[in-house]
């Protein structure tokens, strides 16, 4: 029976230890840029918040546009921030026709460059 003891605590000291060694590892992790709570293929309507997260050791904006039908040459902009890390934006779908649509986010870095994010998503107002 000690034997058991010692095995059971043995297992959770160690449990203990990882636990502890990884959280410097999770307090420096950052998140990931990109739209954090519309997924990709939802259905929307009316007023949205899009929430988002962006940021770059190079940061110098973020942009977010709307693309009819999924089309980039048609970008419609709505909205633009100078602030790295999390953001949110109130869009109201009543402007756009039903349909798929897509969003998209541009990380700007200060050289000019630029990542993007696609979030697809069905406009269902009707």
């Amino acid at each position: 029976m000690f034997a058991k003891r010692n095995g059971v605590k043995m297992v959770f000291m160690a449990l203990v230890a990882v636990l502890l060694l990884s959280l410097p590892l999770a307090a420096g992790a950052q998140m990931a840029n990109g739209f954090t709570n519309l997924p990709d293929g939802a259905t929307i309507r009316g007023t949205v918040e899009v929430q988002g997260y962006a940021s770059d050791p190079n940061f110098q904006k973020w942009q977010l546009d709307v693309l009819p039908g999924g089309d980039a040459n048609a970008a419609i902009f709505v909205a633009l921030g100078e602030q790295a890390g999390e953001f949110s934006y109130t869009l109201d779908t009543t402007a756009f026709p039903n349909g798929d649509h897509a969003l998209r986010l541009r990380v700007v870095r200060t050289d000019g460059n630029y990542d993007e994010y696609i979030a697809r998503f069905t406009l269902a107002n009707r």
